[in-house]
């Protein structure tokens, strides 16, 4: 059995990924997730309305990074199209997860939280 999920600049679930890649819908947009004045470019492929609570616990929500809540809605969806429940733990299922510098942002966090509160700033 094979099951795909997707969360990318070009759609979130494989119907409209699918549909925005075979009609030329580019991701690539104007940075809008920080300032990116002074930089050499002003555009990437940003994952635009994504709301990682609308798949999964808050608790996971804050306690993690944003690539992993990609990561988990996508596999979510994948164990979906398979139709397999999550707890089936079968020992032959595999994951390929893509990911291009994930979790920057929360080891950016992490510093500045280690720089201002030492230790305190940073959660384990």
């Amino acid at each position: 059995m094979t099951g795909l999920g997707v969360v990318s600049p070009i759609g979130i679930g494989v119907d409209a990924f699918w549909n925005h890649l075979t009609h030329g819908v580019s991701g690539v947009g104007r940075i809008t997730k920080f300032d990116p004045a002074g930089l050499p470019s002003q555009i990437a492929a940003e994952i635009a309305g994504f709301d990682p609570e609308a798949y999964l616990p808050r608790r996971d929500v804050v306690r993690t990074d944003t690539f992993i809540h990609f990561a988990l809605t996508a596999s979510q969806q994948a164990l979906a199209d398979a139709k397999r429940e999550p707890s089936a733990g079968d020992a032959r299922m595999g994951v390929s997860i893509g990911t291009s510098l994930g979790g920057l942002p929360l080891v950016f966090k992490t510093y500045d939280g280690l720089l201002q509160e030492q230790m305190r700033g940073v959660n384990p």
